[in-house]
């Protein structure tokens, strides 16, 4: 404060240049209009056709999208497990993956998929998009085959992106740091995901092994992963839920933790190799505040503050495998998995997948919801709601929301806020 008002003056005002530079370098901020970010939850309808499809509405131009989408037309819940993520950054910039366990059948029927040429894909490329353009008030995707499939979709853009890319990286196959390089940037958060944590690309009937986590420091991480058996009579189903771990498989046959940003990239420290080089998706970022935590869910209907952020975030990311935080790290029977997203009060939606383990024939679900952030469920023929919550507010260190559900079961929650 005084002491840069002093020495501005003492530069003297035929030397403003200088001063702008001496100032900024030593505050480490900006003159001026301070960087934005911007954000925006929302969901469209797929075209039907073929060619391309404007979303419009979003509010600013994005730089980074994210898409989720079950194959489901509309809300509610349906028949089987189905689970697409992807990421879109431009046209030469995407990916998508994810994985299918079909509803009642004897024997159990699975396929995964790790596409980098689309952002929106289901089996055998039934439905496909690639990722075309940002536009002034939204994005474009092409529908090189035609999908009618409600996606979700959240919008991140703003002065204060600074850096974004995605990218495809290897396991270690020996334990101890891998350092992963050729982002081009320092990122301050990560996001990784696999439809199979395998190889890439990947369309074909296999045994899933679904994964999705994020990072913000070496303490500050958290992820969710699935594992389904193809040809299995009883169908086999896991699922594993961390927060001392990136990414996963739900046997710990490989699992990475979180160690370093760096210069070019990350590096991650595989405690268990499996000795295989799976690939698994990222998502690097650079610029707004980014923190990963975590908070267990409410035993009771009724707003929840949720604290720990340091800032006041303008969108959150939530995932959950609907376990308690005494199971953190272990395997659980069924595979479940919770995700959510939220930017404002009537700007959220959750998504839920769910597999019964160790029946015939096969118990497989999923649930999409525009009027909710998150929800816990449990498979059958029509999924039990255990806990549901909306948000309500983003406050000066976290987020307040409102469980409309809830049950006995404080399950844990992992959180990545935005700000």
């Amino acid at each position: 404060g005084a002491d840069i008002d002093t020495l501005s003056t003492k530069i003297g005002a035929d030397s403003n240049a200088y001063a702008t530079a001496t100032i900024n370098a030593i505050t480490g901020n900006w003159l001026g209009t301070p960087p934005t970010v911007s954000v925006k939850a929302g969901s469209f309808q797929g075209s039907g056709s073929t060619g391309t499809q404007s979303i419009t509405g979003v509010g600013f131009q994005p730089k980074v999208v994210l898409f989720r989408y079950n194959m489901a037309t509309s809300t509610g819940s349906a028949a089987d497990s189905v689970i697409g993520f992807g990421v879109g950054i431009s046209s030469s910039d995407r990916r998508t993956s994810g994985d299918y366990s079909n509803n009642n059948v004897s024997t159990s029927s699975h396929a995964a998929w790790n596409q980098d040429t689309y952002v929106i894909y289901t089996p055998s490329g039934s439905s496909k998009a690639d990722f075309v353009s940002m536009d002034s008030d939204g994005f474009t995707i092409n529908w090189v085959t035609s999908g009618s499939m409600l996606v979700e979709y959240l919008a991140l853009g703003g002065s204060g992106l600074t850096n974004y890319k995605t990218g495809v990286a290897a396991a270690k196959t020996s334990t101890g740091n891998q350092a992963y390089t050729g982002v081009g940037f320092q990122p301050t958060a990560l996001l990784v995901w696999a439809g199979k944590f395998s190889t890439s690309p990947l369309d074909q009937s296999t045994n899933g092994n679904g994964l999705f986590g994020f990072a913000t420091s070496s303490s500050a991480r958290g992820m969710v992963a699935w594992r389904n058996l193809n040809g299995s009579n009883p169908q086999q189903a896991k699922r594993r839920q961390s927060t001392q771990r990136i990414l996963s498989t739900t046997t710990t046959f490989t699992e990475a933790d979180f160690v370093s940003f760096d210069s070019d990239g990350f590096t991650l420290n595989y405690p268990t190799a499996g000795g295989s080089a799976d690939v698994f998706y990222y998502l690097a970022l650079r610029g707004p505040q980014f923190k990963v935590s975590s908070f267990n869910q409410a035993t009771s209907t009724g707003n929840q503050s949720i604290t720990g952020a340091g800032f006041t975030p303008k969108a959150s990311i939530m995932i959950s495998a609907n376990d308690v935080s005494a199971n953190n790290d272990a395997a659980q029977a069924h595979a479940r998995a919770s995700f959510g997203w939220a930017t404002g009060t009537s700007n959220r939606s959750s998504f839920w997948i769910g597999e019964t383990d160790n029946v015939s024939p096969t118990v497989a679900r999923r649930n999409i919801d525009t009027t909710k952030l998150i929800k816990m469920m449990t498979e059958s023929a029509s999924p039990t709601v255990n806990a549901a919550a909306d948000h309500v507010s983003f406050d000066s260190d976290g987020q307040t929301i409102n469980w409309t559900t809830a049950d006995a079961t404080a399950r844990q929650i992992i959180v990545l806020w935005i700000g």
